[in-house]
């Protein structure tokens, strides 16, 4: 064994993995959620505090879903771009959801 194989790199395995895409329908589904999910919180935080409640509160829908992106960044499985979008646009739906039921709460009569 000679000095250079000691100070060697080892062999990578991740460079021989393929790089999963996400496709485009799971692109646009993101980013229409979260335009979606904005709209129906840019009226409230808009009567609550003004543009800059408001701005606060778009920046969070999206921060929040980039959280759940991170944690799931974790797990070997969940690091490719993917992964990505997938966990995001879920993590959207979710929110969308949540702020659909709210809003359905606010409507409702007592």
């Amino acid at each position: 064994m000679s000095t250079d194989d000691l100070y060697a790199a080892p062999n990578s395995q991740v460079a021989d993995e393929p790089v999963l895409k996400p496709s485009l329908l799971v692109r646009i589904m993101a980013v229409l959620l979260t335009v979606l999910t904005a709209a129906i919180l840019a009226p409230r935080y808009l009567a609550q505090g003004g543009v800059s409640f408001m701005v606060g509160g778009m920046l969070g829908v999206v921060l929040f879903a980039m959280l759940f992106v991170g944690i799931f960044q974790l797990g070997r499985r969940f690091r490719n771009p993917r992964s990505r979008w997938r966990i995001y646009a879920w993590s959207q739906l979710l929110g969308l959801l949540g702020q659909l039921s709210i809003l359905a709460q606010s409507v409702t009569p007592p």
